[in-house]
């Protein structure tokens, strides 16, 4: 991917908090991801500087070409249709997390309908169960951060999240709710993360 900015400008990046160990402004460096990506820019000449907004705002500002381009995002059909995907940063394994006080057996899409999950704004909205939520089959409640979700979910107000668990169990210890949740044996989908450009830039 080729970013038009001069080698001399500092070209400022938008990602995430939240997302931890990938980009958090708690993090060394701001996360692996951000360090990665700094990396990569100073190879090519570019001096970055970051700024962490909700995923939702950076992903509208992103889209709507004011801003440069933003990171780590996984792919989606939704996000294909507005954005220019870089090559992988990285890849990681998304499970379904339930309340073990409500558990059920994840076992492919269907056995999630007829259920209610949580997915923070701005997060992505997996292709394996985009029309499921389409037709109504599974219902979503979309607060604004992970750390609400795990709350959501460890209160039985909803019945699953989507997520890898490095960035859920960070929230939920926060929260005081890891013990209250646990996950499938069965791996939900694995994805690569990227920067991502706005097709309107």
């Amino acid at each position: 991917m080729i970013l038009p900015v001069k080698a001399s400008a500092a070209l400022e990046l938008i990602t995430g908090n939240d997302y931890v160990p990938y980009t958090d402004q708690r993090l060394p460096e701001g996360g692996f991801a951000s360090e990665m990506v700094r990396e990569i820019m100073q190879d090519m000449g570019i001096t970055i500087t970051l700024r962490f907004l909700p995923w939702k705002r950076g992903f509208e500002l992103t889209e709507a070409g004011d801003a440069m381009a933003t990171f780590p995002y996984a792919p989606s059909i939704d996000r294909a249709k507005v954005m220019i995907y870089s090559e992988s940063l990285f890849a990681l394994k998304s499970r379904v997390f339930y309340n073990k006080e409500h558990p059920f057996v994840y076992k492919n899409v269907d056995s999630l309908k007829g259920k209610s999950f949580c997915n923070p704004r701005g997060y992505v909205i997996y292709d394996e169960i985009r029309e499921p939520l389409l037709r109504g089959d599974i219902k979503i409640e979309e607060p604004s951060d992970m750390g609400s979700c795990a709350r959501i979910l460890a209160a039985g107000r909803v019945n699953f999240i989507i997520t890898d668990t490095f960035t859920l169990q960070d929230v939920a210890l926060q929260s005081g709710v890891w013990d209250k949740l646990a996950a499938s044996d069965k791996i939900f989908t694995e994805k690569t993360n990227h920067l991502i450009v706005g097709k309107k830039h």
